[in-house]
């Protein structure tokens, strides 16, 4: 994994060039994910794959029962999207990705909440730019789940098949331990759903209940 340091410096460079004004950040986001993929080389040594969510390529839990809750982070700018009267889980026709509760309870930081969403670009910005970051913790056993497809991720260039978030760098794909799912967007946001800031030590300051 350490071979890599050098190509992850290059894109660091180039990226650092078009993005002055947020210099400071993505130096931090950078040498974080050198660490990451440092970390990757120790979780999957001696495995060829990772397995989607419940261990068998479908949706689910270890136990093959669907999770009970899923969490997206996101900047300041979606919050409206949560909070406000009649709002809906996504729009309708989309994909909704969210990791498992259970995963996200590891991230303690808003460069964490970029980096194990496989740098979904509306938490990364808020990450790099050095603004709070937020999160939603939604009621989802009634909901269908699956895991997500390339049609779902749209061309991303981060996403990776298998249902787990993953950080491409120059074409290399680096899978996190943290796995992702989706559901349908469109349907009424899920009575108690919980939004929170992610806090100091990844703790979660919350703001309300909500659907």
């Amino acid at each position: 994994m350490s071979a890599i340091k050098p190509i992850i410096r290059e894109v660091k460079q180039s990226v650092l060039k078009g993005f002055a004004h947020a210099k400071d950040k993505l130096h931090q986001l950078a040498d974080n994910i050198v660490k990451h993929v440092d970390d990757v080389g120790v979780r999957v040594r001696g495995q060829d794959k990772f397995d989607g969510p419940g261990g068998n390529g479908g949706s689910g839990n270890s136990n093959g029962q669907p999770y009970s809750h899923g969490v997206r982070f996101f900047g300041e700018d979606q919050l409206k999207y949560y909070t406000r009267e009649n709002a809906t889980l996504g729009r309708e026709g989309s994909a909704v990705f969210m990791m498992p509760s259970e995963d996200a309870v590891n991230v303690s930081s808003a460069m964490d909440a970029a980096i194990e969403s496989g740098l979904a670009p509306n938490v990364t910005e808020a990450a790099l730019r050095g603004e709070s970051v937020y999160g939603a913790l939604i009621p989802v056993d009634h909901l269908p789940q699956r895991l997500p497809t390339a049609e779902d991720a749209g061309g991303f260039v981060h996403y990776l098949p298998g249902g787990h978030t993953a950080v491409n760098i120059d074409g290399v794909h680096y899978p996190n331990a943290t796995r992702e799912f989706v559901v349908d967007g469109g349907a009424p946001l899920p009575p108690g759903t919980v939004v929170f800031q992610l806090g100091p030590g990844g703790t979660w300051d919350i703001l309300g209940i909500y659907g």
